[in-house]
């Protein structure tokens, strides 16, 4: 028996990433402005909800949009709560500040360019679902991929994507252990067949990878994007 019933499971599962995520906007003012910013452009991920359930898995859910639509409240406050984190998690840890790096009159005036680089992932994403039917290796495949043009493009970023990305999915591990411990068989009852079938220290090891995508590439966005839009050094 869990300490909780599986149609609150997914509110309090998400609202405990949003609980996190205020601890780290409260202990750490200095990141204050990217863990915010961030997580206003990860949580209208949550709309994706609607490619996961049924393919991926379905969750009992307390407030759901839409009619029929598998669109809940749950989907947008866990993309909220996870894409700030996961821009500065590696800030936290490492007690360092947030650098941009240096810019060439070169590279600006490339600068279409590097915006291209950065919303490739979000282009390639959609038609990959469509065509694969499956969610979240697409997702893994593009944000690994999108962390992939951010090492090449930015050698002064590559600490920070890679390490971002073992932080925050051992980050989410975390959270998926409290799952597992909070709702114990959640796992099986609600991911959907094979998917959920391998199997990491209790949690699976889909979700893992799904992190460490995550993890990768929204670690390192923020000075991505503020860079792109910043002013070439003379």
């Amino acid at each position: 028996m869990g300490w909780i019933t599986d149609r609150f499971v997914w509110l309090a599962w998400s609202g405990a990433f949003v609980i996190a995520w205020g601890c780290m906007y409260w202990a750490c003012p200095r990141l204050r402005q990217a863990l915010w910013r961030v997580s206003l452009c990860t949580a209208p991920f949550g709309l994706t909800e609607m490619l996961f359930v049924g393919r991926y898995w379905a969750p009992p859910v307390l407030v759901r949009f839409g009619g029929r639509a598998p669109l809940d409240v749950e989907s947008f406050l866990f993309c909220f709560g996870i894409g700030g984190v996961a821009a500065v998690l590696y800030n936290v840890v490492t007690r360092t500040p947030l650098r941009l790096p240096p810019k060439s009159p070169v590279q600006g005036a490339r600068q279409q360019w590097y915006v291209l680089a950065f919303l490739f992932p979000f282009l390639i994403y959609l038609p990959i679902t469509l065509v694969s039917g499956r969610p979240l290796w697409a997702g893994v495949f593009a944000t690994l991929l999108g962390a992939g043009v951010r090492m090449a493009l930015f050698p002064s970023l590559r600490t920070k994507t890679a390490a971002g990305g073992v932080l925050f999915m051992a980050y989410y591990a975390a959270f998926l252990a409290l799952l597992d411990w909070g709702a114990p068989g959640y796992f099986h009852r609600v991911w959907l067949g094979t998917i959920a079938g391998g199997r990491i220290l209790g949690v699976p090891w889909a979700e893992l990878l799904f992190a460490l995508g995550v993890g990768m590439y929204w670690s390192g966005s923020y000075e991505q994007v503020m860079w792109i839009f910043s002013q070439p050094n003379a």
